[in-house]
């Protein structure tokens, strides 16, 4: 692992080149609750320098996972890339051959134009850096990115087991990295279908191939719902859950079909594929779960860019039933402003960073038993003490207007640019009604605190070290505790100076205050997402 500078600029925190790491054992500091027992697994962008050449945006960087294994108090570390073509040509050739979502991609010169022209898309200009999430099914782990493929590593040694590309198995040629795991034990994602059938797909593997060593081989197209626009399909990075349902959310933010195609023999950044139509609204899309029909009602909203869905949940009052869709907004396409130079730049392009649309957790409404004869401009959300707006349009569609379930004035006092990456007790409250949000907060151009929202009272709870960056929390409940906020909240914090640890904090979920550190010898990247799994 090499650093230009032995000291980083502050939003280049943990942007240097990553590094494979044996098991090491980290030093704690303050307590490790013995309840708490299990891995830490992260995965995220690792690796930006390829010889003379730089990628041009945080996510393109050669996926790396790392893991906290954590026992009776203790905590080893390590970390290992994910050998896949992409990270392999790369360093066969010592420079970025293969790209990724926004650099673009060079034509290896060990192959003519011919070879390019018939080689499968899936690992020609394509690329298959699974950098984003990752997914456990069974014993079986799973790199995932924003595509309709994936990596399955070894949950022990974080080796590379093979590559999956779901347009072997479906037709589904777009994949969201954000799957949902269901109280039954299926597995569910979101992605694209294109063909004989235009759709948005929701695709599942059952529980009852949780037990094979490939569960994702089981992979099956669920249901769906027919694309308004074929040839500029929405973007998805997550979806929607309840007990009942699913929920897509066709956002403004479109995948040109035409842009793909040719982009699969331009080799082009993916990202020169994605464009804001700012004419569209964003539509919310409802299909039962259990009869696999959509719900022939349009729920519409001003067209807002989703990374992140919180949480989904039904609620009955005086008998009627409202779907509550929590998402975290923006106003436009945040990705762009993610690009290294940005990253890793100083003043003057962090002015530029700082423009970016404010992201955070909004609250929709969705009333599943329309009156249709209200009276327009009324208010069809009866829900007490919600702020959210829904009303009935000439046309018959449903226009809902969100709660903020975030302090605005904190937002604004703290010059908070984002309240991102939303997790919550998922196995306690996925799909049911729940409190808490934890995220992330930032100022800077990486994320520089945590943060535990009240959706009831919108009080937030704050944690950050003065020169660190916080990663994604994580939830893990306690197994003795009973209410939602039992448990500890789990982030890699890294810090912008290479002599400083990087560690991996314990926070009470509760008070939102430090149990306790792990630290590291190692340079950490900033990592995007990950999991907990118990022991």
């Amino acid at each position: 692992m090499t650093t230009k500078d032995k000291t980083l600029t502050p939003v280049g925190a943990g942007l240097c080149n990553g590094e494979n790491k044996p098991a090491t054992e980290c030093r704690i500091k303050g307590n490790i609750p013995f309840w708490l027992n299990g891995e830490v697994l992260r995965n995220g962008p690792g690796e930006y320098d390829i010889g003379p050449d730089t990628f041009k945006h945080w996510f393109d960087g050669h996926a790396l996972v790392h893991k906290f294994t954590v026992s009776e108090g203790k905590v080893t570390y390590m970390a290992k890339f994910v050998e896949s073509e992409t990270y392999k040509i790369n360093h066969k050739h010592n420079r970025i051959i293969l790209g990724g979502f926004g650099t673009g991609s060079l034509p290896d010169p060990c192959k003519n134009i011919f070879f390019k022209f018939f080689s499968h898309f899936a690992t020609s200009a394509n690329v298959d850096n699974c950098s984003v999430n990752l997914a456990n099914l069974g014993n079986a782990y799973y790199a995932l990115t924003d595509a309709a493929i994936a990596h399955r590593i070894d949950g022990e040694t974080l080796e590379q087991k093979s590559f999956i590309y779901f347009g072997d198995i479906l037709n589904v040629s777009m994949s969201a990295a954000h799957p949902h795991y269901d109280t039954n034990g299926d597995y569910y994602n979101v992605g694209q279908s294109f063909g004989k059938f235009f759709q948005y797909s929701v695709v599942r593997v059952p529980a009852e191939s949780m037990s094979k060593e490939d569960p994702m081989q089981d992979l099956e197209i669920h249901t769906g719902v027919p694309m308004d626009d074929k040839f500029n399909p929405s973007y998805f990075h997550s979806f929607g859950l309840s007990e009942n349902h699913f929920i897509l959310h066709e956002q403004p933010v479109r995948v040109s079909v035409p842009k793909l195609l040719k982009w699969r023999f331009t080799w082009n950044a993916f990202m020169d594929t994605l464009y804001m139509d700012k004419t569209k609204e964003s539509i919310f899309h409802v299909i039962n779960k259990q009869t696999k029909k959509v719900i022939p009602v349009k729920f519409a909203a001003k067209g807002t860019f989703c990374f992140h869905h919180v949480n989904a949940y039904e609620e009955t009052f005086e008998g009627k039933t409202f779907l509550i869709v929590d998402m975290c907004c923006a106003d436009g396409e945040t990705f762009r402003w993610f690009g290294l130079d940005i990253m890793r730049g100083k003043d003057e392009t962090l002015q530029k960073f700082k423009t970016i649309p404010f992201s955070g957790p909004q609250r929709y409404v969705l009333p599943l038993d329309v009156d249709k004869s209200a009276p327009k401009g009324e208010n069809l959300v009866k829900l007490p003490r919600c702020q959210a707006r829904a009303e009935i349009r000439k046309d018959g569609s449903i226009f809902l207007t969100p709660e903020l379930l975030y302090d605005d004035e904190i937002c604004k006092k703290n010059n908070l640019l984002m309240l991102e990456l939303p997790r919550i007790n998922y196995d306690v409250n996925n799909g049911k009604k729940y409190r808490y949000i934890y995220c992330v907060g930032s100022n800077e151009a990486l994320p520089n605190q945590l943060y535990k929202i009240d959706t009831e009272t919108k009080q937030m709870l704050s944690w950050q070290e003065k020169g660190f960056f916080t990663s994604e929390p994580i939830f893990v409940k306690n197994p003795q505790g009973s209410n939602e906020d039992d448990g500890v909240v789990l982030s890699t914090v890294i810090s912008s100076n290479v002599d400083d640890p990087v560690f991996m904090v314990v926070l009470d979920a509760k008070t939102f205050t430090e149990i306790g550190r792990a630290e590291v010898d190692a340079r950490v990247p900033y990592p995007l997402h990950g999991i907990f799994t118990s022991r």
